[in-house]
């Protein structure tokens, strides 16, 4: 960086050089105006490349702020359900964001109450098998209990006359072994049984007593058809749960000196489970569901399986009462034949309404044909 700058030049007269011109220039002030700029260039381009990275980080974090609210929101749910977004942070929010901050309120409360659904069928379905229990107990109780009580009475009165006890001992023995019958059928819907046990005989077996004191109290009759006995590599708590539910169910429908029937066989490594009743027509809804959803199968384990639960649920037929009400034992029905990739279907034909049960085996029955 020289301070002084020399020019020279030559000058020439006729083609002949005559003599030379030399200039000498003063450039430090130039110099110093240069190094001004040079370092006022740099600093205010630093000055610059700071405020727009901060104003780019500050941009991005109200861009991205958003999805961190969400994402908060997401992760509080894994321990304590799902929560709302606060309203001022909605209102904080732009209109984008505030758009997605209402939809996501709204798929959160209709998640929650879902779940409340859930829980209270749930509780609902529990408070009515105990009632059902209850009651069922209650009247197959009391009825031999009336009996017993007045043979006491009459072996007080006469105990002393060989007949009169004889009839009133026979009458108390009676009494207790039908108690004795109701305490055993409980003890068997209720006792604890291991899962993913194999489903055989001895289950279908127990349905029968199991149905014993809805067919007493309704005065009805049972037609028991049970084609194969064995093991089937199935779930046998869940296939007896399907088959009890079926039978209730054809039970009330038939109403009192009905007919109930039960048939149940193996053929192309399937189980067959018809329930036929000669009772009262079955709701449109649940015709609607169980033969519509066929065609609209999905596959689960590579099996096809209808969605005919979510069906009545969409519909609203998960209820007690009302005329296209199914309740909720036909919903865990549905939910429980899905959970092993089956099929349910409902027909009604010559004043006969029949529930078809079809569940693959996968080939690894162990059965016997009757």
């Amino acid at each position: 960086d020289q301070q002084w700058v020399s020019v020279l030049r030559d000058m020439n007269f006729q083609e002949s050089v005559v003599g030379r011109l030399m200039v000498v220039l003063d450039v430090s002030r130039q110099l110093a105006e240069r190094d001004e700029v040079w370092f006022a260039l740099i600093g205010s381009n630093a000055v610059l490349t700071f405020v727009l990275a901060a104003f780019g980080y500050l941009l991005t974090r109200r861009m991205t702020r958003p999805m961190q609210v969400l994402a908060e929101n997401l992760d509080k749910s894994r321990e304590s359900g799902f929560e709302e977004i606060a309203e001022a942070d909605i209102q904080k929010a732009s209109n984008e964001a505030a758009v997605l901050f209402t939809s996501y309120n709204s798929m959160v409360r209709a998640t929650n109450e879902r779940d409340l659904l859930v829980v209270n069928l749930h509780e609902e379905e529990k408070l009515a098998g105990l009632g059902r229990l209850a009651a069922v107990m209650a009247h197959e109780i009391n009825n031999p209990l009336g009996g017993m009580l007045t043979s006491l009475e009459t072996l007080k009165r006469h105990g002393d006359n060989p007949v009169v006890r004889k009839k009133s001992i026979g009458l108390l023995e009676r009494g207790l072994k039908s108690i004795g019958d109701v305490v055993q059928t409980s003890l068997v819907a209720y006792r604890k049984r291991s899962d993913n046990r194999p489903l055989n005989e001895k289950d279908f077996a127990d349905l029968r007593l199991l149905l014993r004191p809805e067919l007493r109290r309704r005065a009805q009759t049972l037609d028991w058809d049970v084609e194969w006995n064995g093991e089937v590599p199935l779930d046998g708590t869940s296939v007896r749960q399907i088959g009890l539910n079926l039978l209730l169910n054809a039970s009330e429908a038939a109403g009192q000196g009905g007919a109930v029937a039960m048939r149940s066989k193996i053929d192309n490594d399937q189980l067959e489970i018809n329930v036929e009743n000669d009772g009262k027509e079955i709701p449109q809804v649940l015709v609607t569901c169980l033969n519509a959803n066929i065609s609209k199968q999905t596959i689960k384990n590579g099996v096809p399986h209808s969605c005919a639960s979510s069906c009545l649920r969409e519909r609203g037929a998960i209820r007690t009462g009302g005329k296209n009400s199914v309740g909720i034992g036909f919903w865990v029905i549905c939910r429980l034949v899905e959970e092993n990739s089956g099929e349910v279907r409902a027909v009604r034909r010559d004043g006969v309404s029949v529930i078809s049960v079809t569940i693959p085996t996968n080939n690894k029955a162990v059965v016997h044909a009757v």
